[in-house]
């Protein structure tokens, strides 16, 4: 007997007889009673299969048996899973090890938490110091001189790389049920910080965990944290630097509801993915980028705004193509995303943002290298912004500065103080980028790579302080190196990466990295 039956016994026992009182009847016969008692104990029993939980090796509604039921301990229905006891769940627990040290030959962060910069995209080659050395920009703005880029030899360490992952399949009526959850030390925000800021690497590491990827699916439905559909995470190069190359497809995870169906009978065959994902209006102002959900006060504008402009409206609409073959795999998608610009006075605008992205890797198998492969994806599109994958990639570009205080320009209320005068556009950008793996034995591997980010702002708007120093045109970075697996669940590698930036100012910052890694899999 379920618990929840427990409790509606004793209250039909006590309100029967107050409902006969109620309609005037008359006690029951003993053949009434017998009825009564039938069918009080049919409605039992359907209480009791409707709060039913189906027991070990036991079947859901029309569902079918878990095949890992009822075989010895530790025998889930997939590899490295169990059965969880009394359920046809079956859960991996996995993870990794890491620890990654970077020298830096140039380029190297400001004296700061040692876990907090990557080298490469979304870290510190997009912020590379500037070689600045008296140049003008724009024909009369002299940057001030960047210290960093003469100082940035050094050399950090982090295990914030490590991970935690669980993983569980059961099936069901509508296939099987999944769910995935994985954390790193990378936390908040990713950028490595500690739980006790004060202390740092002077007294202890205690590294803050983050929240990777959570999400479910059934059948063809996925709900939840997991990559963007429109990036192609098949077709990216493997790096050892945790910052990755910069030009693949974003966004890297993002929370969403995608439905993917297969194709088998069209075409070439595949799947087809739709999804809609939580939407960010990026902007880019003359005092740096402002967010949806960021704090627009945390600018360097003049006086307090007290509203962020940035809004979103409708979610981001994302569709893939992905087909798999035996020399490899291609995918072709596209997004759509609304870009609403509102400082709830006298400043409404609304863009459509657009992009599209193709990738694959190809599996030559010449010299009878059957493990060679290379990946390759090219990315653009006009307010694509972050689905370009980079920190400082940006939808749309303005001239705003704060909030307006008329609609028209008037005496006492000029320049972008007027709304009319108030400026936003679609930063047209595109990334690419290309890899190739080449096995030199079995458990010896090497690769090299390549990333551009490009995007094309209005200097006109962002002004020259921003354009100078603060506002990137190009970001390129390269890799090389050798991983060294002498068992399956083992890699130690070193690498060496090159990163470059160009401002909008056209000037110009390198980082040179030495990278190595050590990390091993549970």
């Amino acid at each position: 007997m379920t618990p929840r039956s427990v409790g509606i016994r004793p209250v039909l026992a006590w309100s029967l007889p107050i409902i006969f009182a109620v309609a005037g009847f008359t006690p029951a016969s003993a053949d009434e009673l017998s009825d009564l008692r039938a069918n009080n104990q049919l409605l039992q029993q359907k209480l009791d299969q409707l709060a039913q939980i189906p027991s070990s090796g036991g079947l859901y509604p029309g569902g079918p048996a878990n095949p890992a039921a009822g075989q010895p301990a530790g025998a889930g229905s997939f590899p490295r899973s169990f059965l969880i006891p009394g359920t046809d769940t079956s859960i991996r627990i996995g993870g990794q090890v890491a620890l990654t040290a970077y020298y830096w030959l140039s380029g190297g962060p400001a004296n700061t938490n040692t876990n907090l910069t990557s080298p490469g995209n979304n870290g510190q080659s997009p912020a590379a110091p500037l070689d600045i050395h008296g140049q003008k920009v724009g024909g009369f703005l002299t940057p001030a001189v960047n210290v960093q880029h003469s100082r940035g030899h050094m050399l950090s360490m982090s295990p914030r790389e490590s991970q935690l992952q669980f993983e569980t399949r059961t099936p069901s009526a509508w296939g099987e049920a999944r769910t995935y959850i994985s954390f790193d030390f990378n936390g908040p925000g990713g950028n490595g910080n500690q739980l006790i800021q004060s202390g740092g690497t002077n007294v202890s590491n205690n590294l803050t965990p983050r929240m990777l990827y959570a999400y479910g699916t059934l059948g063809g439905l996925l709900i939840g944290q997991a990559n963007s559909n429109f990036r192609d995470a098949d077709a990216e190069p493997e790096v050892l630097d945790f910052g990755g190359n910069v030009g693949a497809a974003g966004v890297v995870r993002i929370a969403q509801v995608r439905y993917t169906m297969p194709l088998q009978n069209w075409f070439l065959g595949g799947s087809l993915s739709v999804s809609a994902e939580v939407p960010e209006t990026d902007i880019e102002t003359p005092a740096g980028q402002v967010f949806s959900d960021s704090s627009v006060n945390a600018l360097a504008l003049p006086g307090a705004v007290a509203v962020n402009p940035a809004k979103t409206l409708y979610p981001d609409v994302t569709a893939a193509y992905y087909v798999t073959r035996p020399w490899g795999h291609f995918d072709v998608s596209g997004v759509i995303r609304d870009l609403d610009f509102q400082d709830g006075k006298f400043v409404s605008k609304e863009y459509v943002g657009w992009g599209l992205h193709v990738s694959g890797d190809v599996k030559p198998g010449w010299f009878g290298w059957s493990k060679d492969y290379f990946v390759w994806s090219l990315t653009g599109g006009q307010g694509i912004g972050r689905y370009v994958n980079g920190s400082t990639n940006s939808g749309l570009a303005t001239n705003w500065t704060g909030a307006t205080a008329c609609a028209v320009q008037t005496t006492g209320c000029v320049g972008v103080a007027a709304g009319n005068n108030v400026i936003a556009r679609p930063i047209v950008t595109f990334g690419a980028q290309a890899g190739y793996q080449h096995h030199w034995s079995p458990t010896l591997r090497s690769n090299v790579n390549f990333g551009i980010n490009h995007a094309d702002r209005s200097s006109n708007l962002l002004g020259p302080t921003r354009t100078a120093t603060g506002s990137n045109k190009e970001v390129v970075t390269a890799h090389a190196n050798l991983i060294w697996s002498p068992v399956s669940f083992v890699d130690i590698g070193a690498e060496y990466l090159w990163g470059h930036r160009v401002t909008t100012g056209n000037i110009k910052g390198d980082v040179n990295v030495l990278i190595s890694r050590m990390r091993v899999r549970f």
